[in-house]
């Protein structure tokens, strides 16, 4: 199993000649569907708070969402599926308690949500209300105008706000709007060094079908 995998330099090395030769390649003509790419900073705001180890996605053409791989201090390959896992790896990112807050601050929510959050499901803030303001009327599928502002007045009122820190313990609580129409909270908590998230909590706040969810074109 990958997960399993000593991180050494040979094993490294061969995931990025892997990576090298499948990504523009269709997943169909891969062995078993799976294609695995590495991922940097560069690849967008969600990764930029990568400044150690290695971090791989996989992806496969018969399931509908793939998972990460991280290769930290461990120096093994392993599966970021579980909270312990996520708080581990974030946890080497931060050589100081700045950054972490920074991180926490701007970007935790749809970090761990891209980890560990469903497909076609997005965080609700503001990127993500201005991006269903954005969208023409013909992208919501014959869906009534006046639905799709009803379900926008909905969300915004679970727009997110922000963490809680005290004494060097931090809370939050964001809302996801999923692809079943439901809205889902997750409260988390956890403290600032070393950095750490120690407890998830999921709770559906609104029944699926409340609202009408954001078309699949430009989702995850």
């Amino acid at each position: 199993m990958i997960s399993e995998h000593k991180c050494d330099l040979k094993v490294i090395a061969f995931m990025v000649l892997f990576f090298s030769s499948v990504t523009d390649m269709p997943a169909h003509s891969i062995e078993d569907g799976t294609v695995i790419r590495q991922l940097t900073p560069k690849d967008g705001e969600l990764y930029s708070w990568l400044h150690h180890g290695t971090l791989f996605f996989r992806s496969y053409d018969d399931k509908e969402k793939g998972n990460y791989l991280y290769c930290g201090a461990s120096g093994y390959l392993k599966t970021v599926s579980n909270l312990d896992e996520f708080s581990g790896m974030i946890q080497e990112q931060f050589d100081n308690d700045n950054a972490a807050t920074i991180f926490l601050k701007s970007l935790l929510p749809r970090v761990i949500f891209s980890f560990m959050g469903p497909s076609h499901a997005f965080v609700i803030d503001d990127d993500y209300l201005e991006s269903r303001k954005a969208l023409p009327d013909d992208a919501w599928e014959g869906v009534p105008v006046g639905e799709v502002q009803k379900s926008s007045q909905i969300l915004k009122k679970y727009d997110y706000t922000g963490p809680l820190i005290k004494d060097g313990a931090w809370t939050l609580e964001f809302y996801a709007s999923l692809h079943n129409g439901s809205v889902e909270k997750w409260n988390l908590d956890g403290k600032i060094h070393p950095f750490s998230v120690d407890h998830l909590k999921k709770t559906v706040v609104e029944k699926e079908g409340t609202v009408i969810p954001m078309p699949e074109i430009g989702g995850p």
